[in-house]
C-alpha cells in the first residue's frame, strides 16, 4: 500500500525534480554570471632562449611583443579573484618562425579547467637576431657644474679606467664614449662617490638599451678641488749688453702675475712664481728684447694653474738702450802712477792741468756723475809686463790710464798719457 503511494504520481514529482535543478540553474547563473576581463601588464617569459645566444647570437624583441594583455572568460567568482600574477605567458624561441616571430602561449595557474576561456591580444612574440658584439671602451671622467667662487677642480682619478660593453652590433657600433659624469656645483672641498656609466653615439645622444650588458655598471670616481691664489712674477737678468747699449729699468712680463691652484697648506708656501735671471739673458743685446719663458717649468711642487688651458707662455720685455756720452776731464793730481822701479821718477809730458776723458752711461747716471770723484792710476809695473819690458830706461813712455769708473759707467775710448821716465837725483 505504501509503495502504491510512493509511485504514486512518479511522472510529475521527477518532472518536479528536473524543474527544481533547472530552476536551481538559473538562479545560479543569474548570481554568478560568465563574464569577460581583460588583465595588462602581463610579462611574457621567454623560453629556450640559448637556442640563440649558444651561437653567439643576441635577440631582441620588438614592437614591445614581451609584454601583453589577456582577455579572460569565467564566471564573475572566478574573475573576482584573478590577477596578473595569476596568468602565465610563454614564447618558446625553439619554435621560432623565420620571420622571427613565435606564438605567445597564455595559461592560468588558477581555475584553468573553469575558465571558459583565456586569450593575448598579442599573438605573437617578435624578434630580431642579431650577431653578439663585444667590445671595451676607455672611462672618460666628465665634470658637470662649477665650485665655488675661488675653487677649481684638480686631479680626477677613476677605480676602474675600462668597461668591457657587449649587445646587438647595431647598438654596440654606435658607441662613441662611456662617460663617468659627477657634479662638482657649488663645492670646495674633495668629492669621492660611486656613478652610473653612460654610454653616448658621435653625437652626444644618450643610448639606451636593454640588451646591452656592462661588466661594471657604476665606478667609483675622486675629484679632487682645490684652492686658488693670484701671484706675481718675479724677474731677474743675465748677461751684459753690447758695450754701447745699457739697461734702462724696464723690466716687465706679460702677463705680470698668474692664478695657481693648490691645497691651502701648498699655496701658503707661494708668494711668487722666481724666473731664473738664465731665461733672461742680454748678452750682447744692442735694443729692447722680448724673450719668451714658459713659466709652468718654474711652478713648485704640488702647484698648478687654475686654468687647465693655460700654457704658462709668458713674454718678458728687457729695455736696452744705447748710452750716451759725456767728456770729463782728469785733473793730474788725481793721476797716481804705481809700479816704478827703484832708483826711478816719472813726469807727466803734457803741460796741461788735466787729460779728457770720454765716458759712457745712460742718462740718469751721467747726470750723478760727479768727475771731481773720478780716480786714475798708471801701473807702470804691469805696463812693463805687457811690453815685455825688462829694463827701464831714462826716457818716455805712452801708458795706459786706468781709471776708477763706478759700476754702469765705462770708459768709450783707451786714454793714453805720455810720461817721461828719469833717474832720481840723490
Amino acid at each position: 500500500m505504501k509503495k502504491n503511494n510512493l509511485m504514486k504520481n512518479f511522472g510529475l514529482k521527477i518532472l518536479a525534480l528536473i524543474f527544481a535543478f533547472g530552476l536551481w540553474l538559473v538562479v545560479v547563473n543569474i548570481s554568478d554570471p560568465v563574464a569577460t576581463t581583460t588583465i595588462s601588464g602581463v610579462p611574457v617569459e621567454i623560453l629556450n632562449g640559448d637556442v640563440i645566444t649558444g651561437q653567439g647570437k643576441i635577440y631582441e624583441v620588438l614592437e614591445g611583443t614581451d609584454t601583453i594583455t589577456v582577455s579572460v572568460s569565467a564566471k564573475r567568482t572566478i574573475l573576482d579573484s584573478l590577477s596578473r600574477e595569476n596568468i602565465k605567458a610563454t614564447a618558446d624561441l625553439e619554435n621560432l618562425n623565420e620571420d622571427g616571430t613565435t606564438r605567445i602561449r597564455v595559461e592560468s595557474n588558477r581555475y584553468n579547467e573553469t575558465i571558459d576561456s583565456i586569450k593575448s591580444k598579442t599573438e605573437y612574440l617578435k624578434v630580431n637576431i642579431e650577431e653578439m658584439e663585444r667590445t671595451q671602451f676607455v672611462i672618460s671622467p666628465v665634470i658637470t657644474g662649477e665650485p665655488v667662487s675661488g675653487y677649481v677642480v684638480g686631479n680626477i682619478t677613476l677605480d676602474e679606467n675600462v668597461v668591457r660593453v657587449s649587445g646587438p652590433e647595431s647598438v654596440i657600433s654606435k658607441i662613441n664614449k662611456v662617460v663617468a659624469e659627477v657634479s662638482v656645483s657649488n663645492m670646495s672641498s674633495n668629492i669621492r662617490t660611486s656613478v652610473e656609466l653612460k654610454l653616448y653615439d658621435s653625437e652626444d645622444t644618450l643610448i639606451e638599451n636593454r640588451n646591452i650588458t656592462k661588466n661594471i655598471s657604476n665606478v667609483n670616481i675622486s675629484v679632487e678641488v682645490l684652492e686658488t691664489k693670484e701671484v706675481p712674477i718675479k724677474l731677474s737678468v743675465s748677461g751684459t749688453p753690447d758695450e754701447e747699449y745699457g739697461f734702462n729699468g724696464i723690466l716687465t712680463s706679460s702677463p705680470e702675475s698668474i692664478m695657481i691652484a693648490g691645497t691651502p697648506s701648498m699655496l701658503a708656501k707661494v708668494s711668487e712664481i722666481v724666473i731664473p735671471e738664465s731665461e733672461v739673458n742680454v748678452e750682447g743685446a744692442m735694443g729692447e728684447m722680448n724673450i719668451a719663458v714658459n713659466a709652468g717649468e718654474y711652478l713648485p711642487d704640488g702647484i698648478r694653474f687654475a686654468d687647465e688651458e693655460e700654457t704658462g707662455k709668458i713674454v718678458v720685455t728687457v729695455g736696452i738702450a744705447p748710452k750716451e756720452t759725456k767728456t770729463v776731464e782728469i785733473a793730474k793730481g788725481a793721476i797716481t802712477i804705481t809700479g816704478m822701479p827703484d832708483g826711478y821718477e816719472a813726469s807727466f809730458m803734457s803741460v796741461n792741468d788735466g787729460i779728457p776723458a770720454e765716458i759712457m752711461a745712460m742718462p740718469e747716471q751721467l747726470e750723478k756723475f760727479d768727475a771731481s770723484d773720478l780716480t786714475a792710476v798708471i801701473d807702470f809695473k804691469a805696463y812693463m809686463e805687457e811690453q815685455e819690458i825688462d829694463k827701464v830706461k831714462a826716457t818716455t813712455y805712452v801708458v795706459p790710464v786706468t781709471l776708477g769708473l763706478p759700476e754702469g759707467i765705462t770708459l768709450k775710448n783707451p786714454i793714453n798719457i805720455t810720461i817721461k821716465i828719469s833717474e832720481k837725483k840723490d
